[in-house]
């Protein structure tokens, strides 16, 4: 059997395998034959040994192929993603300047004190523009399928609906995984469903992520490391003395490790699907066996895979790009009612969450892996580790290299999804922020209604952008349900979450009482709509002027320098702008045209194969290059190697051409919400990340800063992006609307309050007016002790 693998492994890529490409052929069948037994016991197919392994051993050989053809992609994936960010940190930052704290650049939008700005796209930009695009069809995909589907959409995502909504999350989870339930509306939101997660994990797979696709998969296993801990914890109170219970019920301890164990393993072990779980032969684990299994997933699960780590080993080869190859805590559950009564016991997100964390963690992994390659952890460590060790032998100070060293690395993992907060002390501080929430919004509505608008046509000046019309288009998105439902199509909407969180200075507010307290103050409040409505507004005016650029300049070049500064600092190249020039302009409003992601994605595969012509020869030469070097072979046997190498070929050059169509519109999509977040002052992962990695009681001393604090880093970076009468006529804009909108807003939270106007004659009034409007409205009075009864 060995030997087949061999042959077809020689069969499809025209010589005979390398040493390490036939080292774990054995390994590899016998992986063949467990997936082959598998599936047989869950279809309840008989099949002879003979016949399992001649299919296993066609099965292994395909998978050795691909793996062959994956490394190959990777390498090349990881040196130009290597090269690439080398030469932009070498071009742009003199070799005597050039610190660790640069990588944060290529990490997070927005740069750090101390380092000047480089024209680099991040990974969370690229991130960004995926997420973006993702929903945004998704939520199109929604609403295209009917109103059944919307409205059982609405009943299901309702949580005041209770049972029902449970009763129709379980209903869409066996739509699924392909269980019927006789539901027009669950079986349409399923397959909307597959199409989303199968595009973000074909995305991923483009750039060197290497996700399987089984046919048992529909929906994430998403559990809670807290709640599994935390197994049992019911039954283990009632065990102790009262005095004990009450001490321990106060400070939320949990139950001993093995009581939660045993706990968690009792309820799994009844919820999986044992024909998953096989041993050497293909025969299901008995329960002792099956136990030992589940023990060790308990593990890994209540340690976050701390248990999998060899002290002073080195990580590996890069796991981000085998996201999906955790089989140390992958559970298989039987059928739907088993995966959703163990997500009711030991999750503490609804099916709808799930989803969309899912997309939001795929596009994360996606902008890291586009930005750093296929082994992207190890790539990142080899470019912190040449910068540092640069810096070190300039003469920088040691202690400040560690400190910085040791932030990117946290940075990086923050924004690929790898830390967690473990504090005990988390849960109890984040109920006394969500309930500081409710006391300290006062007057930040008032103050966003009258400054956001004056920050927003500075910001559009500065990017000399269009003003007419901004201020009825933030209107009309805030009231005008057609107008929402365009937003969402041209990937626009910002996502509630995120501004929640962006408005509580990075802080998430939990999903107790007082996080769904605190989430509703400022969704109820207005802030929230006001915040989606102005961004929106702004994202249009960036939709509407690029697709007019790009009617008028035939390339990149051409460009006015500002606007090819703006464009080349993303990432844009004069295949994206050639891509773009190719698409015909969509709707932004009623009455204005602009570029959008849907007319990107209508341009057709031959136009971005012309666009990609000097690519793809170079690919198609490549593929000739290796069949003559392979000497003079037979008429049959060269067939058989240009067919393969035929086959190859074109699958790459299907993957260079989604892409390449994909990329533009995530670069579309990511400027144009880069932007929106400095015009429509919001916190970015660099200001989370601070939030995210500080102690409790600077959280909590953050509360509602971090978004103000962002709002003049922005201005501040924006001023040292221009020059001259820009900067001037910018600062000018700035100023004087914000001062004017600070004033207004004064003024009118006296009114509500009750209270006398305050004298515009006197100097104090108009500084205390430029302070509340320049990005510190919603915490200026506690600095002016101006008190309000609302406590703002």
């Amino acid at each position: 059997m060995k030997q087949q693998c061999i042959d077809a492994i020689t069969r499809a890529i025209g010589r005979k395998p390398l040493a390490d490409e036939i080292r774990n052929i054995e390994q590899g069948i016998n992986d063949a034959v467990r997936t082959i037994r598998v599936k047989n016991a869950q279809s309840g197919t008989v099949m002879p040994d003979s016949q399992v392994y001649a299919e296993a051993a066609k099965l292994a050989g395909q998978r050795a192929v691909h793996s062959i053809y994956k490394k190959r992609q990777r390498i090349a994936q990881d040196a130009i993603a290597r090269a690439n960010l080398i030469n932009e940190l070498k071009n742009q930052v003199p070799e005597s300047e050039l610190t660790p704290e640069y990588l944060a650049q290529a990490i997070f939008m927005g740069r750090t004190r101390s380092s000047k700005n480089l024209d680099i796209v991040s990974a969370e930009e690229i991130s960004l523009g995926a997420l973006q695009d993702w929903t945004r069809q998704l939520s199109g995909s929604l609403e295209k399928a009917g109103p059944e589907v919307k409205a059982f959409f609405d009943a299901m995502t309702n949580s005041q609906r209770g049972n029902l909504s449970e009763a129709l999350q379980l209903m869409l989870l066996k739509e699924i995984r392909g269980e019927d339930t006789g539901s027009v509306a669950a079986k349409k939101f399923a397959e909307v469903w597959r199409k989303s997660a199968d595009q973000a994990k074909r995305e991923l797979n483009d750039n060197g992520a290497d996700i399987a696709t089984r046919d048992d998969w529909g929906l994430p296993n998403y559990d809670s490391r807290e709640l599994i801990s935390r197994a049992g914890r019911d039954e283990w109170l009632a065990t102790l003395p009262a005095g004990e219970r009450a001490t321990a019920t106060l400070l939320r301890r949990q139950p001993p490790i093995e009581w939660a164990r045993d706990r968690w393993v009792s309820d799994t072990i009844k919820a999986v699907d044992r024909n998953a779980f096989l041993d050497d032969r293909g025969i299901p684990l008995d329960d002792a066996a099956l136990r030992d299994v589940l023990n060790d997933v308990f593990t890994t699960k209540s340690t976050d895979g701390a248990n999998k780590i060899e002290p002073g080993a080195q990580g590996g080869s890069g796991g981000i790009k085998n996201r999906g190859a955790n089989s140390h805590r992958v559970l298989v559950f039987k059928d739907a009612e088993s995966q959703f009564a163990y997500m009711q016991k030991y999750s503490d997100k609804s099916i709808a969450e799930v989803m969309m964390d899912h997309l939001e963690y795929s596009a994360r992994q996606l902008g890291i892996l586009k930005t750093f390659g296929p082994s992207a952890e190890n790539n990142f460590r080899y470019i912190l580790d040449s910068v540092y060790k640069g810096a070190a032998e300039k003469g920088h100070s040691k202690d400040l290299m560690d400190k910085q060293r040791k932030t990117a690395t946290a940075m990086f993992n923050y924004q690929a999804g790898l830390g967690q907060n473990n504090s005990s002390f988390f849960p109890v501080m984040q109920r006394i922020r969500n309930l500081m929430t409710s006391a300290m919004l006062g007057s930040s509505v008032i103050n966003a209604g009258f400054t956001d608008q004056f920050i927003m046509r500075a910001m559009s000046s500065a990017l000399k952008l269009d003003n007419a019309g901004t201020g009825i288009n933030s209107l009309k998105n805030l009231i005008s349900k057609d107008r929402k439902q365009a937003i969402e199509q041209l990937g626009l909407m910002s996502d509630i979450h995120a501004s929640v969180t962006s408005r509580l200075g990075g802080n998430d507010v939990g999903r107790d009482v007082t996080g769904w307290f605190a989430e509703k103050t400022l969704k109820w409040s207005g802030l929230i709509a006001l915040d989606k409505a102005n961004k929106a507004s702004f994202g249009m005016n960036m939709l509407y002027t690029i697709g007019n650029l790009t009617r008028k300049f035939d390339s990149l070049q051409a460009l006015k320098a500002s606007d090819y500064d703006l464009l080349s600092a993303k990432g844009w190249t004069e295949r994206d702008w050639q891509i773009m020039r190719a698409a015909d302009l969509g709707n932004i409003t009623e009455k204005h045209l602009g570029m959008t992601p849907d007319s990107i994605y209508a341009v057709s595969d031959a136009k971005i194969a012309e666009i990609l012509k000097p690519e793809i020869e170079a690919l198609q030469k490549s593929a000739d290059d290796a069949v003559a070097a392979m000497g003079k072979l037979t008429p049959e046997r060269e067939k058989k190697i240009r067919q393969a190498y035929a086959d190859e070929v074109g699958a790459n050059t299907a993957r260079m051409i989604r892409n390449a169509r994909a990329e533009s519109v995530y670069k579309l999509l990511g400027i144009t919400h880069s932007e929106m977040m400095q015009a429509i002052t919001s916190a970015t992962n660099i200001n989370r990340f601070k939030a995210a990695t500080e102690g409790e009681i600077y959280r909590s001393a953050m509360l509602f800063k971090t978004t103000p604090f962002a709002g003049v880093a922005n201005m501040v970076r924006r001023t040292q992006d221009l020059n001259g009468m820009n900067k001037a006529t910018f600062l000018a804009r700035y100023i004087a609307g914000t001062t004017l909108g600070g004033a207004m807003a004064i003024q009118v939270n006296h009114l509500i309050s009750g209270e006398d106007p305050d004298d515009m004659t006197k100097g104090s009034f108009w500084l205390r007016a430029l302070v509340k409007g320049g990005s510190f409205g919603i915490y200026v009075d506690f600095m002016l002790a101006d008190q309000t009864k609302y406590g703002s």
